[in-house]
């Protein structure tokens, strides 16, 4: 039984506790006073992944990680699928949640060997529990890059072999005091570029890799200082191809 699979009808419930959770949001002052925030524990395979302060970051801002309406608990769909490592995407023109294999096809970066990589790169690293957190929250699928020192640069490159049509992930600074600046590049061309500034959010992003044979993911940090590091790590990095 594929993982998905397991968990498929756990997911679809999410999906529907979402929707209806968005529709609350909107009702009336008087509707929101049969709404709660959560205080749930989410263990996933005997881990503990609940968020600081009962607190998940969606993407644009921070929502509570579970809502009681009526005696029913109802969470956001994405931070199940973080937390599961379940790709997630949303199709506007069909008024869609699309989840896991459902429409996409496709392979995490973290899963496939890299065709180069620097030092100061680390492909799900434990080293230090920094490496796959963003905003607090721990994530299993990473490439953290570790650049101490001002311009210093770290690098790691995939063959797509012109198979995959976009690339998403989620991005952040982690433990960093200065900014840094990572891009996403194809045979040397620019294709992609964002900053990771100190106290901003992690960031979600998709970026058209159609036809590329390969990518180099560079991080280099900026500023000028000599004991402090600048550290960014990116989540569930996954290529996707229509089937």
């Amino acid at each position: 039984m594929s993982k998905f699979s397991k968990y498929k009808h756990f997911v679809v419930g999410c999906v529907v506790g979402s929707m209806l959770v968005s529709g609350v949001a909107a009702a009336s002052n008087g509707a929101l006073s049969n709404v709660l925030k959560g205080t749930s524990k989410f263990i996933i395979n005997q881990v503990d992944k609940t968020p600081a302060n009962n607190v998940f970051y969606n993407g644009s801002k921070n929502v509570p990680s579970s809502l009681v309406y009526e005696g029913t608990t109802y969470i956001p769909i994405r931070m199940v699928s973080n937390m599961l490592n379940i790709p997630i995407q949303w199709d506007g023109k069909n008024n869609a949640v699309l989840v896991g294999t459902s429409v996409y096809d496709g392979e995490y970066l973290t899963d496939m060997a890299p065709s180069k990589a620097s030092s100061y790169a680390y492909i799900n690293s434990k080293e230090r529990s920094y490496y796959y957190k963003i905003d607090e929250q721990d994530y299993s699928r990473t490439i953290a890059f570790y650049a101490g020192h001002s311009n210093r640069q770290a690098s790691i490159s995939f063959n797509l072999n012109g198979q995959y049509e976009t690339l998403a992930f989620i991005y952040g600074g982690i433990t960093t005091s200065y900014n840094g600046t990572l891009s996403v590049y194809n045979d040397g061309d620019l294709i992609w570029s964002g900053q990771s500034v100190k106290g901003i959010k992690g960031q979600e992003v998709t970026i058209d890799v159609k036809g590329l044979m390969s990518i180099e993911i560079k991080y280099t940090a900026q500023g000028s200082y000599s004991y402090d590091y600048s550290n960014v790590v990116i989540a569930n990095p996954f290529v996707s191809k229509k089937k």
